[in-house]
């Protein structure tokens, strides 16, 4: 699992620094997961819930009128826990999860954002890629609240809710509400070989105006 981690950190870290655009940034939270209620082989599972750790980046696409629309690519590991009848049990699970992001500015410190989160619902060493099970993939509502409390280092407060009409099985790994919070930092990171092209260009036109 340790590895994985390191493969979506060496990936994430090019794509980001291969763009120009103004923003991005990068983001670890923890959170509780749990079932209200949900059953597995006809029994109840009681105590449904788990621990999650999330860690990501999130690449800001289009702006407008101050509010913009972004989108990410982040790991999630869960570990949850329940029990039937007097069985109890431990899991453990990774997940992909890509956030598809609406973020609204109240002010200069505080954004609401809204969205939809894509994962996988099986563990993602067990994944079909394929696709071939229409309960491979979900998604979840959520929302949350961002703090910007110096600079460009901030504070997350969110929940997310799947809302489909899955197998409770599917939910023993992966719960269906959430409530997390976490700290992250947006970063403007400059493409040196565009930045120099602009430049160029600037100056090509910059000459031509004076011998006009």
């Amino acid at each position: 699992m340790k590895t994985i981690y390191l493969i979506s950190l060496l990936i994430l870290l090019p794509v980001f620094s291969a763009s120009a655009q103004k923003k991005h940034s990068f983001f670890l939270n923890t959170g509780y997961t749990f079932n209200k209620s949900i059953k597995l082989n006809e029994e109840v599972v009681k105590n449904s819930q788990g621990l999650l750790f999330n860690f990501g980046g999130v690449k800001k696409l289009f702006f407008y009128k101050g509010n913009s629309f972004e989108l990410g690519f982040a790991l999630k590991t869960i570990f949850t826990s329940g029990q039937v009848d007097d069985l109890r049990f431990n899991a453990t699970t990774l997940r992909i999860t890509i956030p598809v992001r609406f973020v609204f500015p109240v002010n200069k410190n505080w954004q609401l954002a809204t969205g939809i989160l894509f994962q996988n619902n099986e563990d993602l060493r067990s994944l079909d890629w394929k696709l071939r099970n229409k309960y491979d993939w979900r998604y979840d509502v959520f929302g949350e609240i961002k703090f910007y409390f110096k600079e460009d280092w901030f504070l997350t407060a969110s929940a997310n809710v799947n809302l489909q009409k899955i197998p409770d099985p599917f939910f023993i790994n992966d719960p269906k509400a959430a409530f997390s919070i976490g700290i992250g930092k947006s970063v403007l990171i400059i493409n040196k070989k565009k930045k120099a092209r602009k430049e160029k260009r600037k100056q090509k036109r910059h000459k031509k105006k004076n011998k006009l």
